[in-house]
């Protein structure tokens, strides 16, 4: 037999390094290992270790699959998140599939990961996929070299009878193949948090140190690609697994950690002294900054202030009220004030920063205390108990006061308002049978009065710290203060908050999950509870 040539051993040697190659940098399985109580996730498409075209479409397929419900999917390609399926139902589904189309712009390997969330807000190990992007490349034919037309064909000639057979020298020794150099996974040593638990409107400081074998670190949640070792403050607002994901030559690691949030626990009531007349009200520009107003001693509007560390003594702003104020802010360190003067009229005095204007007259027939509302920068929205017990709205655009607005409505008491957002406006009222009842602006509209139960004998007070969030107090018959909230898809409570209320409450928000409560209380006092 003959013997293979030196070319021939050349390519033995090299088929047998790319296998050693493939081997060393093999990928992980495409699907997760599940544990009970998590949901369960594997990528259908692409197969691990395909290859795909660049610039083309490729469609990414992942089937997530959780008893409790699977709330979401999210699919990340190069540890950045593409794409997220959403559960249809609020309370999730048993399987749920996300389909992702993506096109890779760069040849090369490339790692795409998908992730299941369930109802519990548990996360489901990743699970991963290595493919290859390859440029569209045509198939070269094989040549076989023939005799060309006409060629003439030389006969073997055989060596003479007798004669010794040629020697044949003996193969040259192939090169010793290279050695495979094994690419590690990465390495993620920690990723803590503390401190953990937390509670709601609190934050804690993610951390990690350095990271090996990684070209690529990053953090869900928003966060996204991070130096190592490093730390990042967060705020979470329920309780919620962040993942880090290191993705290096040698595949992907991921580390989590879950911040527990628990709900905010009031307060006991604090007294704060003063000599009230009427219910008070409050203002927050700030996130360590309260501004109560009363109608006090000499029916002047009172003021007191907290400034993140202390309560200020009792400032007398002067006027003339019969009634409570109103406050509110639509900016750092601006506060603007109303209320309704011996004449029935709507009077206004605001804080600039540095002064207090003196009072102006808005006119109106007033039968109530005002409240007032702000959606933006240098927009106000007053409402009034006025004639013909309706509800009467005025605003302030940024350069001129409307004129006055009849909503209609069956009112006993003064109103409260609250803005959820930009151009949104959430009115309660005590109306008919001594409930509250509800009015919204939606941005293009007023809503029809909506009754929401309860039984009161005050005006509400309202407040709201963000977007599909409203939370609603009354003094009930038994004169404890009841509260109510909207969680953005259903109305929860009421939950009694205890208290010896002689007034109506006022409320306020000062950032996610914190509210601040006050009341007038026994010995004319001004009585606070937060959370």
């Amino acid at each position: 037999m003959e013997k293979p040539r030196p070319r021939v051993w050349k390519l033995i040697a090299l088929a047998a390094l790319v296998g050693l190659l493939l081997l060393a940098c093999a990928p992980p399985s495409a699907g997760p290992t599940g544990i009970a109580g998590k949901p369960t996730v594997i990528i259908v498409a692409p197969a691990n270790g395909s290859q795909v075209t660049v610039d083309q479409a490729t469609v990414i397929q992942a089937n997530a699959a959780d008893a409790q419900g699977v709330a979401r999917v999210e699919i990340k390609v190069d540890g950045v998140l593409v794409g997220t399926t959403q559960s249809p139902t609020p309370q999730g589904q048993p399987t749920l599939t996300a389909v992702q189309s993506w096109t890779f712009s760069q040849t090369g390997s490339h790692v795409i990961m998908a992730q299941a969330f369930n109802t519990a807000g548990q996360a489901s190990d990743l699970a991963v996929v290595n493919v290859q992007v390859v440029s569209s490349v045509a198939q070269q034919p094989t040549l076989i070299p023939t005799a060309l037309p006409g060629a003439t064909t030389v006969p073997t000639v055989p060596p003479p009878t007798g004669a010794p057979p040629p020697t044949v020298p003996p193969p040259t020794s192939a090169p010793p193949l290279p050695t495979a150099t094994t690419c590690p996974p990465p390495n993620i040593p920690t990723f803590t948090a503390s401190p953990n638990p937390i509670t709601a409107g609190g934050s804690t400081t993610l951390s990690w140190d350095l990271v090996t074998n990684a070209t690529s670190v990053s953090i869900d949640q928003g966060i996204g690609g991070v130096g190592t070792p490093g730390s990042q403050v967060v705020s979470p607002a329920s309780t919620t697994t962040y993942v880090m994901t290191a993705v290096g030559c040698g595949g992907t690691t991921t580390k989590s950690v879950t911040v527990v949030v628990n709900p905010p626990v009031w307060s006991d009531w604090q007294d704060l002294d003063g000599a009230l007349a009427s219910a008070p009200t409050v203002a927050s520009w700030g996130a360590n900054r309260l501004d109560v107003f009363v109608r006090g001693p000499a029916d002047h509007v009172w003021h007191i202030w907290w400034n993140g560390s202390a309560w200020s003594g009792w400032e007398d702003l002067g006027g003339l009220t019969q009634d409570a104020p109103a406050a509110c802010s639509w900016g750092p360190d601006r506060i603007d004030l109303f209320t309704r003067g011996t004449d029935n009229a709507l009077w206004h005095k605001y804080w600039n920063g540095s002064a207090w204007s003196s009072w102006g007259n808005l006119g109106g027939a007033l039968s109530s205390a005002p409240a007032v509302a702000s959606w933006g920068a240098n927009r106000l929205d007053v409402f009034v108990l006025g004639p013909s017990n309706h509800l009467w709205h005025k605003w302030w655009n940024g350069s001129a006061w409307s004129g006055w607005e009849d909503l209609g409505g069956a009112l006993a008491d003064a109103p409260a308002v609250a803005s959820q957002g930009v151009n949104k406006l959430d009115v309660f009222v005590r109306g008919p049978f001594d409930h509250v009842w509800q009015k919204s602006w939606t941005g293009a509209a007023w809503t029809d009065w909506v009754d929401r139960g309860g039984l009161t004998n005050a005006a509400p007070a309202a407040c709201s710290w963000g977007a599909n969030r409203l939370d609603v107090f009354a003094r009930g018959v038994d004169n404890r203060l009841y509260h109510a909230w909207w969680d953005g898809s259903l109305w929860n409570g009421p939950e009694d908050l205890d208290g010896a209320c002689t007034s109506a409450p006022a409320a306020v928000s000062r950032g996610l999950n914190r509210l601040d409560v006050f009341v007038r209380g026994p010995f004319d006092h001004l009585f606070h509870k937060w959370k």
